[in-house]
């Protein structure tokens, strides 16, 4: 018996587009030319199609051009006997293909890796500045590749909802429930290679802001104990000083405490010029980067070492970005006169914990969007990723409530 009629009487089923690429593998031209056709999947993908060659490609066009003819029919048929979701549902497989974005978000990773690659090389600014459009478009088709596979997994959830009533269709049913998962499987592991392909970039930009934050707090340091300083006597010469009778002494010394206002305004002008800011829509993107890249099935020990070494690097970004806001909305607090709307200023300034918390709301409800009736494991994740984040900040850093 033959390998190809030997997996067809053995299953006695229609093929999923995965069991007939691994039937081609064991298989010669004249065992496929006898598979019958009602056997076959309704559609093969050029991905299958470019892996053959000579005669062996030569039998799959003409598998193609007949498959095409018979769904012609056979679409009428089943669009009779089911309502027009669940043939719709079974017929989004070969729909789809040919229409996806898949073939262009595959040539553009290409385009980017290779660009990545280079400027590895030579670390020329430009060239890491040739990224970011790149970048840009390739967010704009993962977006794409996400809403498809949101449609994919419905179809797929309406077939397997109406699989028990299908009768003789049941072999066709799982064959294209099947072949929807393949697309899900394919697409997702096309996002984690986007994803690690942007952990690769970004982790970069992130490291080198890293260290600019590290070399200049030394600095920012030795500015803010000048300021404390000038804070305390600011306190006593202005009456909240606890020593009884230097309020009395000082007082009518207006003309000193001016210049020590003056003088902790010039400070803390130089303290903010010697601070490395962090955008919180940089931080919005790398959040974006870092949690998709967790929420994907990426299980090779590559990327899961560089998501380790990048959700770090967030962490220790995010933790100084809620410090800065601290520490600015304390400089109001303490020196309202550097401000003209003090309270407005604090109130602002004290949303780093919301900021966070409100990200992951957010994130929830498209991961809920784009997932549907499949979300719930990675909202679940979700929320440990959260609590994960949320802990390492408050580790080394105080939230004012």
């Amino acid at each position: 018996m033959t390998a190809a009629n030997r997996k067809l009487s053995a299953a006695q089923t229609v093929l999923s587009i995965q069991d007939f690429k691994n039937l081609i593998q064991v298989s010669s031209v004249s065992e496929l030319q006898k598979i019958p056709l009602e056997a076959l999947p309704r559609v093969i993908p050029d991905e299958v199609l470019n892996s053959t060659t000579g005669l062996m490609r030569k039998t799959l066009e003409n598998i193609i051009f007949e498959l095409n003819m018979r769904e012609v029919s056979e679409r009428v048929e089943l669009e009779s006997k089911y309502s027009a979701e669940v043939s719709d549902a079974l017929f989004y497989f070969s729909d789809y293909f040919g229409k996806e974005n898949f073939t262009r978000l595959n040539k553009k990773l290409v385009e980017l890796g290779l660009l990545y690659k280079t400027w590895k090389i030579d670390n020329d600014e430009q060239k890491r500045q040739d990224l970011l459009p790149k970048i840009k478009e390739l967010n704009g088709l993962i977006d794409i590749i996400k809403r498809e596979t949101k449609s994919v997994i419905k179809a797929r959830v309406t077939l397997a909802q109406n699989i028990k009533n299908v009768g003789k269709d049941k072999a066709q049913f799982v064959a294209e429930i099947e072949n929807l998962q393949y697309i899900i499987k394919r697409n997702e592991q096309k996002m984690s290679q986007y994803y690690h392909l942007r952990l690769l970039v970004i982790g970069a930009d992130m490291r080198d802001l890293s260290s600019k934050i590290k070399d200049s707090s030394d600095l920012i340091a030795i500015v803010q104990d000048s300021i404390s300083l000038n804070h305390a006597q600011l306190n006593q010469l202005t009456g909240k000083s606890l020593l009884p009778g230097f309020k009395k002494k000082v007082k009518g010394n207006k003309n000193f405490i001016d210049k020590l206002r003056q003088e902790t305004n010039a400070l803390l002008s130089q303290k903010k010029a010697l601070e490395v800011p962090i955008s919180e829509t940089a931080l919005i993107a790398w959040l974006d980067v870092v949690v998709d890249a967790t929420l994907t099935d990426d299980k090779r020990q590559g990327s899961i070492a560089l998501l380790g070494r990048v959700r770090m690097t967030l962490f220790h970004l995010l933790q100084q970005y809620c410090l800065q806001q601290e520490a600015a909305a304390m400089d109001v607090a303490q020196h309202p006169f550097s401000q003209t709307s003090p309270e407005t200023v604090i109130k602002f300034l004290l949303q780093s914990e919301e900021f966070i918390l409100q990200y992951f709301r957010n994130k929830r409800l498209e991961t809920a969007s784009w997932m549907g009736n499949l979300a719930e494991s990675k909202v679940d994740m979700l929320g440990k990723i959260e609590k994960q984040l949320l802990k390492e900040l408050k580790k080394n850093s105080k939230f004012h409530k």
